[in-house]
């Protein structure tokens, strides 16, 4: 059983990168598919928990004793976005013994939070860490998936397009409004839709090809986030069928 810490700042977040990454799983080891429950773990501050929110990182990080100086050594300034909290979720993760972590995080306007996740894991061999830099935020993923299944959401698609000057689904980290009722926010365009039916929100990453997503995820960081399952998280499961 693999345990893996999942950093997020959202139970949305934490179930859309949760269940992409069992998906990229099975598409590289397809006997998981069915086991994935006895495979792995998600877990947040302890096993009682599925995540760990970024607010929380801080104080648990205290809980643990650890200590309160964490080198700044690969920062490139003392004030790079989520340098700190990154590490402290690392040191974090290695003090609870689990298997791989995930940084989930919304970009919103600081591009350079990717940018302080990657250098906190730097240096850092274990346990395995998987960034997933949703760009604006995770709703561009779910705009990734979405593909018109009737008369009414092809019309509504339709006029999406037309209204925003382009496909939201191939391009939604152009959608950068952070007001949800905003014509270009990545929220207010998924909500339309999907018609706000949750349900139909989670077919767009469960049921739409990884290969789609792949291709239409560039600019959002989703194929960014799938390659990272694929090369850093998945070797994990390499002998663990034995």
């Amino acid at each position: 059983m693999k345990r893996v810490l999942v950093v997020c700042e959202a139970d949305g977040d934490q179930r859309t990168a949760c269940e992409l990454a069992d998906r990229a799983l099975v598409e590289v080891y397809d006997w998981l598919d069915g086991l994935l429950p006895d495979q792995r773990k998600w877990v947040g501050g302890s096993d009682d928990h599925e995540r760990l929110l970024w607010r929380e990182v801080k104080r648990s990080y205290v809980d643990q004793g650890l200590p309160q100086f964490v080198p700044r050594k690969h920062a490139p300034g003392p004030h790079l976005p989520d340098f700190v909290a990154a590490r402290k979720a690392l040191l974090l993760a290695k003090k609870l013994d689990v298997d791989a972590v995930m940084l989930i995080r919304d970009l919103d306007d600081q591009p350079d939070r990717r940018e302080g996740q990657d250098r906190a894991r730097e240096g850092i061999a274990s346990p395995a860490c998987v960034v997933g830099a949703a760009n604006p935020m995770r709703e561009a993923w779910v705009l990734n998936g979405f593909d018109a299944l009737d008369s009414d959401e092809k019309k509504r698609f339709a006029n999406e397009r037309k209204n925003l000057g382009l496909d939201p689904t191939a391009s939604p980290e152009k959608l950068t409004a952070k007001d949800p009722s905003a014509q270009n926010s990545p929220k207010r365009v998924l909500h339309a839709l999907t018609d706000g039916d949750h349900d139909r929100e989670a077919q767009c990453w469960r049921d739409t090809s990884l290969d789609a997503l792949r291709e239409r995820g560039t600019g959002s960081g989703l194929t960014a986030f799938l390659e990272e399952l694929r090369d850093r998280l998945a070797p994990l499961f390499g002998s663990a069928r034995g």
